[in-house]
């Protein structure tokens, strides 16, 4: 089993309930759902990526979260499961590996004697969370429509270059949460992902004002008060 990063874990989670948020950071391919990812090595021995998905294009679409960088280990890893997939599927590979640590130019490829990988790469920390914040607020100022993609971006928006703190940004993701009018669904995947997140990355102090102002939320509070962020924990046994 590997060991996963709570954040890695997370993602992964909003994924699989809402898998048009990977949409909008550029992975457009029509995913058709959401395949088994266990893979035996030898007996007793199976690996798990993080997600894998069939595609209309008569590919796989294999994706990893990464909050550390590590290069060598992680796509040797990656590679092996690929030619797992292949061999389990026989359809083309094609492996996006999503950074949310503080990187900008993480190396896009691995040579080892005559294997090349090179997967598919992107990252938050070239983006800027000032620039969305500012477009939507200008929108919210003017009684213009917030897309259904600017609104899902925002939870990417933690992880983005920008001027204001981490505490703020999630200030004015709560902010934002409740004066949108769309879905009820997906305002709760965009809250509860911005509660767990914070949990993670706030000081104790800054997440319990925050818990305080997010517990109104009735997805925040049912996993509060009953402890049980069973969907991470899920994810740990699952990764």
């Amino acid at each position: 089993m590997k060991n996963e990063n709570i954040e890695d874990i997370i993602f992964k989670n909003l994924i699989k309930t809402e898998k048009e948020f990977l949409k909008i950071l550029g992975i457009k391919e029509h995913l058709t759902q959401c395949l088994n990812t266990e893979l035996e090595v030898i007996p007793n021995k199976i690996l798990h990526p993080d997600l894998v998905f069939d595609t209309t294009e008569e590919k796989i679409i294999h994706i990893e979260f990464q909050s550390t960088y590590n290069l060598q280990e992680n796509y040797k890893r990656f590679c092996a499961y690929d030619s797992l997939l292949d061999l389990k599927y026989n359809k083309e590979i094609e492996t996006i590996i999503i950074y949310t640590c503080n990187i900008k130019n993480p190396k896009k490829q691995l040579k080892r004697g005559n294997i090349t990988y090179q997967p598919r790469i992107i990252t938050f920390k070239n983006k800027n969370s000032d620039t969305l914040f500012k477009n939507i607020e200008n929108k919210i100022k003017y009684n213009q429509e917030i897309t259904q993609e600017e609104f899902m971006e925002l939870v990417y928006t933690i992880f983005m270059g920008g001027t204001t703190s981490l505490k703020e940004r999630i200030h004015k993701i709560i902010d934002i949460n409740k004066k949108y009018n769309k879905t009820e669904k997906l305002k709760n995947n965009i809250i509860l992902t911005t509660f767990n997140f914070s949990k993670k990355i706030l000081d104790k102090k800054d997440f319990e004002e925050l818990k305080n102002e997010m517990s109104i939320h009735a997805a925040v509070k049912e996993i509060y008060d009953e402890g049980k962020i069973k969907g991470i924990k899920e994810g740990k046994k699952e990764g």
